[in-house]
């Protein structure tokens, strides 16, 4: 004898089918939809995590520009200083030349003989403007300039006889150089 199903079993496992499909399509859609929500949410912290970054960053820049600009004024400050600093340590140096410069001159003009009226410098040249009792006396006070250690390059500018008082005198005009050091 033949059975014969008459129960729509074909259509019924078509629909199952169907049915298992629209639900792994939803299933899928949802989890897709969800993945995208999802990054979706994780952007937009990460950009406001980002912005409040920057808005540190910004303020520390400020705060470092302001630093920067105040090391730029005591670094001028300092270069300044420094500058002053090295125009005193200048004049330290040079403090006891003239007072070196007017001792040894003592010790090189002849006492009794030769008389200074004047002693100038200009840029490391001595003029010493003077009246001497005779050439003798003139040449005796260059010499004793040329073996000072503090004159170098001795000259004799000017050389004139005159009379102070009936005595017979000699005006001289010497240039040297000053050694240095």
């Amino acid at each position: 004898m033949i059975k014969i199903n008459l129960l729509p079993y074909r259509e019924r496992k078509k629909v199952d089918v169907m049915r298992r499909q629209i639900i792994a399509l939803a299933g899928s859609l949802g989890a897709f939809i969800l993945i995208i929500l999802s990054l979706h949410i994780y952007t937009v912290l990460g950009i406001g995590w980002l912005e409040k970054d920057v808005k540190v960053a910004d303020e520390q820049l400020k705060g470092l520009i302001k630093i920067a600009g105040e090391m730029d004024v005591v670094m001028a400050d300092k270069k300044l200083l420094e500058k002053k600093i090295e125009i005193i340590n200048n004049l330290e140096k040079i403090r006891m030349d003239a007072v070196l410069l007017l001792n040894e001159m003592t010790v090189t003009v002849p006492s009794g003989q030769v008389w200074l009226m004047g002693i100038s410098e200009t840029g490391g040249e001595l003029r010493l403007d003077g009246v001497a009792r005779d050439n003798l006396a003139i040449a005796h006070f260059m010499q004793n300039l040329e073996q000072s250690s503090c004159f170098r390059s001795v000259d004799l500018r000017y050389s004139k006889q005159d009379k102070i008082s009936n005595t017979k005198i000699q005006k001289f005009i010497i240039s040297c150089g000053i050694k240095k050091g």
